[in-house]
């Protein structure tokens, strides 16, 4: 079993919990670009609290030339009200990269 697979194997298993949606996603970026990125979307619409998909949704979005603004605002906007300062300053320094 590929570690592709495994993780895929954990998503399946616990749909609950975010993580194994993400890591999925990001090993999956890999090869393939649209998919993670598609699956980092569904992440933020089924856990919008889950920060790190923002980052990584946006990032993998700009490769692509996708208009990711809304990813990074929504992001942001969650951020803030989690108090993850970090998150925010990642996500604000992305945004000025693409204005």
């Amino acid at each position: 079993m590929t570690r592709l697979e495994q993780l895929w194997q954990f998503y399946l298993e616990d749909q609950r919990d975010p993580f194994n949606l993400y890591a999925y996603s990001l090993e999956l970026a890999k090869t393939d670009k649209e998919k993670a990125i598609h699956f980092l979307k569904q992440l933020i619409e089924e856990n919008p609290e889950y920060i790190p998909a923002y980052y990584q949704a946006a990032i993998l979005g700009i490769d692509a030339g996708q208009d990711v603004q809304w990813i990074i605002d929504q992001g942001i906007e969650k951020a803030k009200t989690q108090h993850n300062r970090k998150a925010v300053n990642e996500l604000q320094a992305l945004r000025d990269t693409i204005d």
